[in-house]
């Protein structure tokens, strides 16, 4: 059971928070900062355990993006214009700006502050799931304007929130929660 909350744990951070800010597109090593997450941190990269999680993060950027194969334009951050994004549902046009984006990237450690040390997986997987947007906002003193930060910033039609929680539930079901 630890497995499977911890495998859910991975896909909720498999992203940087601030992704579309993250202008250098590193692999987010967030999950480490979790006492719940220290006997992960010397998993091989090829382990098999790995690659059905890689595969649970495909499959939700599969299924909740358009299917392109390869788009060279990226949508870029610019501090004057910020960055465009629309809602899911009503389509409604609003600007993520007046963002630093190497604040942003430096704040992330600030994220756990309140869960860094519980050592109950479940219960960080349940904080992290429900907390962790709330909390991206706060850091970065915007109010509800990062609920809509997009996943991918070549084709930014879905939330970031809503593409790793996908990945969180294609986890656990990858992982098996009798495991």
């Amino acid at each position: 059971m630890r497995l499977y909350w911890q495998s859910k744990i991975f896909a909720l951070l498999h992203d940087p928070v601030f992704k579309p800010f993250d202008l250098d597109k590193a692999k987010s090593d967030l999950w480490r900062e979790l006492d719940v997450m220290k006997e992960w941190q010397d998993i091989p990269a090829d382990d098999k355990l790995l690659n059905y999680l890689r595969n649970a993060d495909y499959i939700s950027a599969a299924s909740d993006r358009t299917s392109i194969s390869s788009i060279n334009n990226h949508l870029n951050y610019d501090e004057e214009q910020g960055l465009e994004i629309s809602h899911l549902l009503s389509g409604a046009k609003q600007q993520l700006k007046g963002l630093d984006p190497q604040i942003l990237i430096n704040k992330e450690q600030e994220l756990l502050l309140a869960i860094e040390h519980e050592t109950d997986p479940q219960k960080v997987f349940w904080w992290l799931w429900r907390c962790l947007p709330i909390e991206a906002c706060r850091v970065a003193d915007q109010h509800d304007s990062l609920l809509l930060m997009p996943a991918d910033r070549s084709i930014p039609d879905v939330s970031l929130w809503s593409h790793t929680s996908m990945t969180a539930a294609l986890a656990g079901a990858s992982t098996g929660y009798q495991t």
